[in-house]
């Protein structure tokens, strides 16, 4: 059965950082898991990365959710094969996330999520999607040259603290367009340390701090 594993830029504990998740469709994961990683920590170093070890194999469903429900920030790779094929993804992961899926308790949760285009073909169909239709994205290989660059772009995403304490019953993942302030200058040369398993105690206070 299928368990969370963890990626760290220092350190061999997770315990006391912030929690990412990363969730992609199963085949795209080789291609876009270490980018997306050095895209992450680039801005966000005491955090860590958790993801499915097996993304092809069987789960424990509330399991799975409980875990979603710990995370501060969920960031998914938006390929073509996500759009098109049935995922775990675009089925469970995503859904719950966004509060159209209950977990176990009968609660639903709002969770941020950034999806990262990797195909400037994409946009119109990511638009398409119910489940994005409001959603901000990255777009990581931008063909118009006149927009601004992915690194540019990656120094304003949204500013999580707020977001998940805004108030007036503002939904805290849908909110498009906005101020989206910027991050501290990208440190160069961030490299991933080994990955490791979910150790037993699971609770991280705090939210994603980008800002």
């Amino acid at each position: 059965m299928s368990e969370l594993k963890y990626r760290l830029l220092s350190g061999d504990d997770p315990q006391g950082r912030q929690k990412i998740y990363f969730c992609c469709h199963p085949e795209d994961f080789e291609v876009t898991f270490d980018l997306l990683c050095e895209d992450i920590f680039s801005r966000a170093e005491n955090c860590a990365i958790y993801y499915e070890a097996d993304p092809h194999g069987s789960f424990d469903r509330e399991e799975l959710l409980f875990q979603l429900g710990e995370m501060q920030l969920i960031v998914v790779p938006v390929t073509r094969r996500l759009l098109d094929e049935p995922s775990r993804a675009m089925e469970l992961e995503l859904p719950f996330a966004f509060g159209a899926l209950t977990a176990s308790d009968g609660k639903t949760r709002h969770i941020p999520v950034l999806p990262v285009l990797f195909g400037d073909d994409l946009k119109a169909d990511f638009r398409a999607t119910a489940l994005f239709k409001d959603v901000q994205y990255l777009n990581r290989f931008a063909e118009d040259k006149t927009a601004l660059s992915y690194d540019e772009k990656t120094s304003q995403i949204p500013d999580i603290r707020h977001r998940q304490r805004c108030g007036g019953g503002q939904d805290p993942v849908r909110i498009p367009g906005g101020h989206l302030p910027e991050l501290p200058e990208k440190r160069p040369g961030s490299r991933a340390r080994t990955d490791g398993e979910d150790p037993q105690g699971r609770t991280m206070p705090g939210c994603l701090d980008l800002v």
